[in-house]
């Protein structure tokens, strides 16, 4: 008798479980990506690469001393599958902006406050006219005027971009 008043409680506490966990949306399905920036053909350090997924959160990463970079979305690595728009800036060093890649890789918490950085630069730039100096053309710091969108695909093999600047 025991046994089943406890299996029924185990199965109604199962049941409540699952229906809690159905309350919002899934989140979106990620993948991991990078690649590598080039501005005139050459590989460019110290740039602030942004992915804005139609549906996920915001991913960035910083490019090295070789230009490639590793997509993060906050601590977790990756950004959401789909559809991305994208945005690259890039400051001139010791003016406030992104901070130049070093040879080794740097910790998430340090990649997340170059990224934090790059973006306060980025905005205090637009609004003050004495601000850090882009080493490339504005247009690559809007989403909007970029011109740069990929795909990110679940397949993380394919997920390798070239974002190639003139």
């Amino acid at each position: 008798m025991l046994s089943r008043i406890f299996s029924g409680a185990l199965a109604a506490g199962m049941a409540a479980a699952l229906v809690g966990c159905n309350d919002g949306p899934a989140p979106p399905a990620m993948a991991p990506a990078g690649g590598i920036v080039k501005y005139k053909g050459s590989p460019l350090a110290g740039a602030t690469v942004m992915f804005i997924p139609e549906g996920g959160a915001l991913a960035g990463g910083t490019t090295d001393v070789s230009g490639k970079f590793k997509l993060m979305t906050g601590t977790l690595d990756g950004v959401a599958v789909g559809n991305c728009k994208v945005t690259v800036t890039a400051v001139e060093p010791g003016s406030g902006g992104a901070i130049s890649g070093g040879s080794s890789a740097p910790s998430k918490d340090d990649m997340q406050e170059k990224m934090m950085q790059a973006t306060k630069s980025f905005i205090e730039k637009k609004s003050a006219s004495s601000g850090p100096k882009s080493l490339i053309p504005e247009k690559y710091g809007n989403a909007d005027t970029s011109g740069l969108s990929y795909t990110v695909e679940k397949d993380s093999s394919k997920n390798q971009f070239t974002i190639e600047l003139n």
